[in-house]
């Protein structure tokens, strides 16, 4: 079995992804978030140090501000197996590995407007018109974890 196949498209050729590469790629894009997400951290830890140097404070403030190793794993975790997932849902979609780590990269965002796909079709079978407002929904807030939140919260008390 080979690692992908070749689709005509037209006058084009386009590489088409085989599901298991494409959970391999798209767990690595839910990975390389994570790792993003995790320098961020790391990166505002240490600016806020630097700033505790130069403003000759007694403390410095501690890398469990910024870094809780025990949920930031489980997000971690659950980020990888949303990439996989993403990339085995839509693999007969994916046209090489960039794609493929793309659609992991973006898994939680893929699978929730997959998951609220039903919810669309239920509400035009109801017969919802378009003069009704749509809900909106905050995904930012629904991307982050508790656990972070409070430990922003953290990092401006100890900025101050």
């Amino acid at each position: 079995m080979s690692a992908s196949q070749t689709v005509l498209a037209g006058t084009e050729t386009r590489l088409v992804v085989n599901w298991p590469l494409a959970v391999v790629f798209g767990a690595l894009g839910g990975a390389l978030v994570e790792l993003i997400n995790t320098w961020g951290n790391l990166t505002a830890w240490q600016s806020a140090r630097r700033e505790a140097l130069r403003s000759r404070k007694r403390s410095l403030p501690s890398i469990g501000l910024y870094i809780d190793p025990l949920p930031d794993a489980l997000v971690a975790l659950t980020r990888v197996l949303l990439g996989g997932l993403a990339g085995f849902l839509f693999h007969s979609q994916v046209t090489g590995i960039v794609a493929a780590v793309a659609v992991g990269a973006a898994g939680p965002a893929l699978l929730r407007q997959l998951g609220t796909a039903s919810s669309v079709r239920e509400a035009l079978q109801r017969g919802v018109t378009s003069d009704e407002p749509a809900q909106a929904t905050d995904t930012a807030s629904e991307n982050t974890g508790t656990s972070r939140e409070s430990r922003e919260d953290a990092r401006q008390e100890a900025a101050e």
